[in-house]
């Protein structure tokens, strides 16, 4: 029988976007947005609640090359006139009744003069069996720290986006997030 061996990583990123934080609140702490900003994420159905505090999501995320079944709950999330907090588990099911695999995404956020701090923190424990001794634990960190960088960016765009149309000046920007989006979806 093959040994399931953990990763446990934990990633903190923050990036400033020239967007009011209600802006960025609208986009980041919807789960239903997810599947745009995580890579290898993809929202299968909301199973309960009204989106925000104790709503449960199903979805499949991309492990190591698998699609696995995921449950998102979101453990808490509010708005406050100067900064909000989202934080959810993504919960993966395994046999290994010894240890706990989840994932927790927390994002916070400040309002600023001229936009908001928003802050991702990610904290993995996550099982794998490495059958053939292939897999490079360092190399797997790196692009899950890439990856949570590539979704403060995808965030980023998305809101200074929306931002622009509203103040009636679009860019490139918005093309290149809408040909991001569309190419994602096409991967699936």
């Amino acid at each position: 029988m093959n040994k399931m061996d953990y990763i446990k990583s934990h990633i903190k990123k923050s990036i400033f976007i020239e967007a009011p934080l209600s802006k960025v609140w609208q986009y980041a702490a919807n789960v239903g947005n997810w599947q745009d900003i995580h890579e290898g994420l993809k929202i299968v159905k909301q199973i309960s609640g009204d989106g925000g505090m104790s709503s449960v999501y199903k979805a499949e995320y991309d492990m190591f090359g698998k699609m696995v079944p995921v449950n998102i709950e979101v453990q808490q999330a509010e708005l406050f006139p100067e900064e909000f907090i989202m934080r959810a588990a993504i919960r993966v099911d395994t046999f290994d009744p010894k240890e706990d695999s989840f994932v927790r995404q927390n994002y916070t956020a400040k309002a600023e003069e001229a936009g908001t701090t928003l802050n991702l923190e990610s904290i993995q424990n996550i099982p794998y069996i490495d059958k053939h001794k292939t897999f490079d634990k360092e190399e797997y960190l790196e692009k899950r720290d890439e990856v949570a960088q590539q979704a403060i960016e995808r965030i980023r765009l998305f809101c200074e986006d929306q931002q622009r149309k509203r103040n009636g000046t679009t860019t490139k920007v918005s093309f290149l997030l809408h040909f991001s989006v569309i190419l994602k979806r096409l991967k699936k």
